[in-house]
C-alpha cells in the first residue's frame, strides 16, 4: 500500500500525497513488474518539451517557465542573467494528492559551471530556494528525485514524472537592450541640378524691309516744250491756247 506519503498507482493511494506507477521497490511488495517498461513497449513516451536550454520567460522582476518531465533521465534547463539580494527560485509540482513529480532542481553559475544550490526537499513534492544571487548568467535544471536513499522505506526516482511550473522573483534580470535602428547616415548636401537654360525658340529673322518704291520723280517738262498743264512744268506755268500749250 506504500509508505511515508507514497503510494503505487496500481495500489491503494487514495489518500497519499504522491502517486506513482512501481516497479516493486517499496517494503513487502506483492508486485515486481516494471509498470513503465509495460506501458512503453505500447506506446512511446511523450518527445522532451526542453530538449535544450529554455531562456525564462521575463516580465518585469519575475521569470517564469513551465514543462513536463517525461522520463526519470530527463532534465529540462532554463537560463537566465542577472542578480539580486532575497532571489526566490520555486518548480511547483501539481499540489494536493495524487500528484507523480516529486521535482528537484540544481541553480548553476553558467559562466564557471559551478552549482551555486541543489535542492531536494524530501518534505514536499515540489522544490524552493531563497538567497542572493550576484549579477551573472545562470541555470535552473529541473528533473524527478525521490524521497530517501533507500526506496523500501521512501521512493526513487524511476516514477517521479510529470507536469512542474518554475518562478524566479525578486530578481533585476538583465535583459539585451531593444534593437535600435541605425541613425540613418547623413548625406552630404547635395548640390540642387543647375537648370537647363530656358531655350527660347528659334527668333524667325525680322523679315527684310520691303523695298520702298520711290516716288517717280515729276515728269518735267524743258521750259518752251509743248505741256498739258503745270505739274509738267516743274514749278513753270504751262501756258498757252489749248493744244499748243507750252512751259514758260
Amino acid at each position: 500500500t506504500g509508505h511515508n506519503g507514497w503510494a503505487p498507482i496500481m495500489g491503494v493511494g487514495y489518500y497519499e500525497e504522491t502517486v506513482q506507477w512501481s516497479k516493486g521497490e517499496y517494503g513487502d511488495a506483492s508486485q515486481t513488474q516494471d509498470d513503465l517498461a509495460i506501458i512503453a513497449s505500447k506506446i512511446n513516451y511523450a518527445p522532451d518539451d526542453h530538449p535544450s536550454d529554455t531562456p525564462l520567460a521575463i516580465d518585469g522582476a519575475t521569470g517564469y517557465a513551465e514543462g513536463i518531465i517525461e522520463q526519470s533521465t530527463d532534465v529540462d534547463t532554463f537560463t537566465f542573467s542577472g542578480g539580486g539580494v532575497g532571489v526566490s527560485i520555486a518548480v511547483t509540482s501539481r499540489s494536493g494528492r495524487y500528484g507523480n513529480l516529486d521535482a528537484g532542481f540544481h541553480i548553476v553559475d553558467a559562466d564557471t559551471a559551478a552549482t551555486v544550490a541543489t535542492v531536494e526537499p524530501e518534505s514536499t513534492k515540489s522544490a524552493s530556494w531563497s538567497g542572493d544571487l550576484s549579477q551573472g548568467n545562470y541555470k535552473i535544471s529541473v528533473y524527478g528525485t525521490g524521497k530517501g536513499a533507500d526506496p523500501t522505506v521512501g521512493y526513487s526516482d524511476y516514477a517521479s514524472l510529470g507536469q512542474y511550473k518554475v518562478s524566479v522573483t525578486n530578481l533585476a534580470f538583465d535583459t539585451p537592450p531593444p534593437t535600435t535602428s541605425a541613425a540613418p547616415s547623413l548625406s552630404p548636401t547635395s548640390t540642387p541640378p543647375t537648370p537647363s537654360p530656358t531655350t527660347s525658340p528659334p527668333t524667325s529673322p525680322a523679315p527684310s524691309p520691303v523695298p520702298t518704291t520711290p516716288e517717280p520723280t515729276p515728269f518735267c517738262v524743258a521750259t518752251g516744250l509743248e505741256c498739258v498743264d503745270d505739274s509738267e512744268c516743274c514749278g513753270n506755268k504751262c501756258t498757252g491756247k489749248p493744244g499748243s500749250k507750252t512751259c514758260k
